[in-house]
């Protein structure tokens, strides 16, 4: 029975239309929550001015390239051995790698975002 071929693109679009909403959702989540949640920023409470919504919308965007790009470039190896032929070493150690490098850059976006 023949393999059917993977297509590297479809997964990339799906992983991206699932990981960003995620993403986006617990950026919101910290910029809420260290702005009208945590009692002692209440302190000196007052709304954010649009040049901090500004910052927010440009630093996730650029967070979400930067990790789109390692991501890419991180899993080259396993688009190379996806057609027909055995996988290199690289590629079969990557492919055990994945969950754990997607949630890796996962979680340095997210901590960036959060960072100020």
């Amino acid at each position: 029975m023949a393999q059917a071929q993977y297509d590297w693109r479809g997964m990339r679009r799906q992983m991206m239309v699932l990981i960003t909403p995620i993403n986006l959702g617990g950026a919101i989540l910290v910029f809420v929550y260290f702005h009208w949640v945590d009692y002692t920023a209440l302190e000196h409470a007052r709304m954010p001015t649009p040049g901090e919504l500004v910052y927010f919308v440009v630093a996730f965007t650029a967070l979400v390239a930067a990790g789109y790009w390692i991501n890419v470039r991180w899993s080259a190896p396993l688009r190379e051995s996806a057609g027909s032929g055995p996988a290199s070493e690289l590629g079969r150690r990557r492919a055990l790698q994945v969950p754990f490098a997607f949630a890796g850059v996962s979680a340095v976006r997210s901590g960036r975002c959060s960072a100020r």
